[in-house]
């Protein structure tokens, strides 16, 4: 009997023999590039998805797809992702018999990645420049990738879960090609086959289908494109307390110190799918937008602050030279220094604010 495959709430259903591609996308970037990527029937009748909870419920809905939480932290947090793990290990062949024979396009990040087991599979980007802000070799994700493939917990993790879990980024030898959205400067780089096509110019090469399909899975219409651009001030936001380590009154200190400078009136708060913290509170003058939306997606659909600010996010280069942005940096803070290195800065130019 063929298995089905269902959507998050099992409107959209796929059998296991029409599935010729898997989409592993931790996070929005990699979805969108695949989406307008790929042809929209293969896109809506032959791929099956692989998602975090990044990927809201709200998007989950159209998509045939499975998801795993992203949170970490607690006990039983740490307990349900480590069984996690060794589930998709033992019996992902079982639940997904695809995965033996489909073409894998993935962002190989977090533990979605041991879904592609010891098959070959593409690079999607996770974002503008995403190599050359990572996986250079003075770039802290790249030290941090390097120290642990040597050391002992992560030989025997490589053991265990394969090389992808360690040498991600597709720094490994099943990864085929690179699928980047603009040039980026690596070692990666250099030793892969690599596609490079912007998000404009595969939005402006989709079909009318795929585009209408994109704004529905994210749930943009004209009404946000208008409350969007109602507001000349844009403020890119990271989950600096998960990433970083931050606690949430360190993390409030050093916006309050940044936002303080701005007419909070004229102030939109665009948050990371990722991010928790509440703004509102802390703000109640600024319009915070909290869909799961990338900015590029909105860039490319209308939307055009007057100016983009952020402390270090990629999201800024989504925007044209023509909009300024004011760029914080990873030294605004010793943790978030700490985590993004510190010669983190966007591919676009940009206003560098120090604080006192």
């Amino acid at each position: 009997m063929s298995k089905t495959y269902t959507s998050e709430d099992e409107k959209i259903s796929l059998r296991n023999e029409d599935i010729t591609h898997v989409c592993i996308a931790p996070s929005l970037y990699p979805l969108m590039q695949y989406i307008l990527l790929k042809d929209i029937d293969t896109v809506k009748k032959h791929t099956f998805y692989i998602f975090t909870d990044v990927i809201s419920k709200d998007i989950r809905k159209h998509l045939p797809c499975v998801h795993y939480k992203h949170d970490s932290g607690t006990f039983s947090q740490n307990l349900k992702k480590r069984l996690d793990k060794f589930a998709i290990l033992l019996f992902k062949y079982c639940r997904f018999p695809f995965l033996k024979t489909a073409k894998i396009y993935a962002l190989d990040m977090t533990y979605t990645s041991l879904f592609i087991g010891k098959r070959e599979y593409d690079l999607l980007s996770d974002g503008p420049g995403c190599l050359t802000s990572n996986m250079q070799e003075n770039c802290a994700a790249y030290i941090r990738q390097k120290a642990k493939a040597n050391s002992l917990v992560g030989r025997i993790q490589r053991l265990v879960f394969g090389d992808v879990f360690i040498n991600n980024w597709g720094n490994n030898k099943q990864c085929q090609g690179l699928y980047m959205t603009e040039e980026n400067v690596s070692p990666i780089v250099d030793s892969h086959k690599t596609h490079v096509k912007s998000l404009k110019q595969m939005w402006d090469e989709a079909s009318e289908e795929t585009k209408d399909f994109l704004l529905e899975i994210f749930s943009l219409d004209k009404s946000d494109i208008e409350s969007l651009n109602s507001r000349p001030l844009m403020f890119f936001t990271q989950p600096m307390t998960t990433d970083c380590g931050m606690s949430e009154n360190e993390y409030a200190e050093v916006l309050k110190k940044m936002l303080g400078r701005y007419d909070n009136t004229q102030l939109i708060i665009k948050t990371h799918p990722r991010d928790r913290f509440d703004y509102q509170s802390l703000f109640p003058d600024a319009l915070v937008y909290r869909k799961a939306v990338n900015a590029q997606l909105l860039e490319l659909t209308g939307v055009k602050p007057k100016k983009v600010i952020t402390i270090c996010s990629s999201s800024v280069e989504a925007f044209s030279e023509d909009i300024e942005c004011d760029y914080f940096g990873s030294d605004i803070h010793p943790k978030i220094e700490h985590h993004f290195g510190k010669e983190y800065f966007p591919n676009r130019t940009f206003n560098k604010v120090d604080m006192p």
